[in-house]
Order: C-alpha cells, then sequence, then structure tokens
C-alpha cells in the first residue's frame, strides 16, 4: 500500500545533529530564554528569543495574547467579533484596546478574500457551528440538510461585510443580519505577528514564536543559522519529517483535513469550508504549508488553499509575490506526491 503524506508544523529539534557546542556558543546559548503557556482556550504557545537584558516576562506576553483573544475569539460571549457577530447590523468602534485586534483582522481578511476569489471567506461561521466544529461538546448535524445549507448561504460572502471610517471610528457593518465572522484561519498567525511586533519594539531580534504549530522565526537560533521546523509524516513516527525548512524571517503555516474532521452519515467531512458551494471540501490536496512575512498571511492562504485544490492553489502561489508554497497532493494514480514554487529552493533542507 502506498503511503499517504499529510502535512503539519511542528517545531523539530535537531539538536543531536549539531557539533559540540563550543564555549563561545554555550555563552550564545544562555542568553537565550524559553517561554511557554495557554491561549486561546486550548492552544499551546512556545517563545524563543534572546533577551540578554530580562525585557521580556511572561505576565507581559499573556495580557498580550489576552487582549488579542477579546478581540477575535467567538468563543468569549463578550469579545469584539462576538458583539458583531451578535448585532443586527454591525458595530462601531474605535481602533484601541480589544477592538483594535478585530478592525486589523477585518482588514486583513479583506485583502485576502479579494486575492484568493473569495475561496479564503470569514463569513463562513454559520457553516462552521452547522458543521459542529464551533461549539464545545457538539458533534454537528446527524446528517446535511441540502436545502439548510442553502438557507445558509445567503449569509455567507465578505461583501455582506461592509467597513467604513469616520475620524478614529470603524462602523464595521453587515447588510445580512445573519452574516458572522470567524477569524479561526487567521487568528492564531495575527497573534504570532503581534507578539513578534511587541519583541521587536522592545529590541529582541532573534526569536522563534510558535502558537500552536503556526510560526514565525527572526534572526538566528540558539545554535546559530535560521530556525528549523519540520513538516512531518504523521504516519511515522513523530519528529519523523517529510521536509525541514529554515526561517529566515518568515513565517510559516500549514492547513490539512486530516486532524480536524467529522464522520456525518459515515463521511467524513473535514473543517475546510468551501464558501463557493458551503459544504465540507474534500479534494485531491492533503496539505498546504504556505510561507510568507506576516504569519496572519501564511494562515490565511493556507486555509484558502485547501478549498481550492492542488491546481488552483499551486497557479495562484506562482503569481503572488508574497508567499510561497509547499503542497502534498494526490496525484491521477493515488500516490501521495509534494509540489512547491521556486522560491523554496533555498529554504527546504531535505
Amino acid at each position: 500500500m502506498k503511503r499517504l503524506f499529510f502535512a503539519f508544523l511542528l517545531i523539530f529539534s535537531l539538536a543531536c545533529q549539531e557539533q559540540p557546542t563550543t564555549n563561545k556558543t554555550i555563552k550564545k546559548e544562555n542568553t537565550y530564554k524559553k517561554i511557554k503557556g495557554i491561549t486561546m482556550g486550548v492552544i499551546q504557545y512556545k517563545i524563543t528569543y534572546e533577551d540578554k537584558d530580562n525585557r521580556i516576562q511572561q505576565p507581559t506576553i499573556d495580557s498580550l495574547l489576552y487582549a488579542l483573544n477579546m478581540g477575535n475569539s467567538h468563543y468569549e460571549k463578550t469579545s469584539t467579533i462576538s458583539k458583531f457577530n451578535q448585532s443586527e447590523a454591525g458595530i462601531t468602534i474605535e481602533n484601541t484596546g480589544y477592538d483594535q485586534h478585530f478592525i486589523k483582522n477585518v482588514q486583513i481578511a479583506q485583502g485576502i478574500v479579494e486575492k484568493t476569489d473569495g475561496y479564503f471567506d470569514p463569513t463562513v461561521a454559520p457553516l462552521m457551528k452547522y458543521y459542529g466544529f464551533r461549539k464545545k461538546g457538539i458533534e454537528g448535524v446527524a446528517g446535511v440538510d441540502t436545502l439548510e445549507v442553502r438557507r445558509m448561504m445567503q449569509t455567507i460572502g465578505f461583501d455582506k461585510i461592509k467597513v467604513k471610517q469616520v475620524g478614529k471610528q470603524f462602523s464595521i457593518e453587515k447588510t445580512n443580519p445573519q452574516t458572522q465572522l470567524d477569524f479561526s484561519a487567521i487568528a492564531k498567525g495575527y497573534a504570532i505577528d503581534e507578539v513578534a511586533h511587541f519583541l521587536e519594539k522592545h529590541g529582541v531580534t532573534n526569536y522563534l514564536v510558535d502558537i500552536g504549530g503556526e510560526a514565525r522565526g527572526n534572526g538566528v537560533r540558539p545554535t546559530g543559522g535560521g530556525w528549523r521546523l519540520a513538516i512531518q509524516d504523521p504516519q511515522r513516527a513523530r519528529n519523523t519529517p517529510l521536509e525541514v525548512a529554515t526561517l529566515a524571517n518568515q513565517s510559516m503555516a500549514t492547513s490539512g483535513n486530516y486532524e480536524s474532521f467529522r464522520l456525518i452519515n459515515g463521511k467524513k467531512m473535514g473543517h475546510t469550508m468551501n464558501p463557493k458551494t458551503g459544504f465540507s471540501e474534500l479534494n485531491n490536496l492533503l496539505g498546504a504549508t504556505v510561507f510568507a512575512k506576516d504569519c496572519s498571511v501564511a494562515d490565511s492562504y493556507a486555509t484558502a488553499f485547501m478549498a481550492m485544490g492542488m491546481e488552483k492553489a499551486f497557479n495562484l502561489a506562482q503569481k503572488l509575490p508574497e508567499i510561497e508554497a509547499y503542497l502534498v497532493y494526490l496525484d491521477e494514480n493515488g500516490a501521495a506526491v509534494t509540489k512547491y514554487t521556486a522560491g523554496l529552493e533555498g529554504v527546504l533542507n531535505d
């Protein structure tokens, strides 16, 4: 039987392959610190960074992550995004506090929606709930009601979201009162970017920020060179990479349906929703890993690519200078193969 490869990120330690460290290297390693914790309810974050002067403390990072969550978590009933979803016509807010993070995600999403021809669309929130991917303890429907899906499709489409700015105030309006937003396909990437910006603001230039397996690396790792991350084959032992990538001042995010799915009427339903059909999208693309400067961008495109399928995803990735893509898909013979854009030639270390 041919082995199927699925891609997802993990921080892959290659310490056992390093040469014995010199005294100089040991001294350098001692300037690096690590912070880890939980954010967004259940997601683990890990930050490795060089901080000789102890400028960064974990409570400050946790406070920042809390603010990001209160802007964009649909699980938090008092978050800004929840207030928008519960509203009839939208909300008017200022670009401060928790609200600024919601505004930024709306603006980032607008650009990605346009460039992906709507394959990335955060207004799929009702569909995610319907299939059971956004309700704690609820498995979703027992069977798919096509008429109900068609009804929900009337609320889907980012063209139903209007953004207006008057002075310091932003009006995020919706033309359909049942339209809702779900930033799950961008929120982790955005949080990574904001933490990275915070580190840089405080003079930290060497760091790796990882939230739930998505990451942004800058500068060098403790033993020198860029930050090395792996795209793993989950059919082998953990920490067995399909490819190893070296991040040089960039981000990396992966999307796939192999971990998050539902069984409805005995049929596998992945968590990738196709905004154009209203149904779970399962095509020949098994996993999409995207590289970009900002992790919010990488995160968004990885989701969009899973909805597009292999051919459209690769063609779009080739056209966009701001991203590179590594795709794992099934060919016409059912064999798992990989394909990646030319810009990854110096990034992959297989």
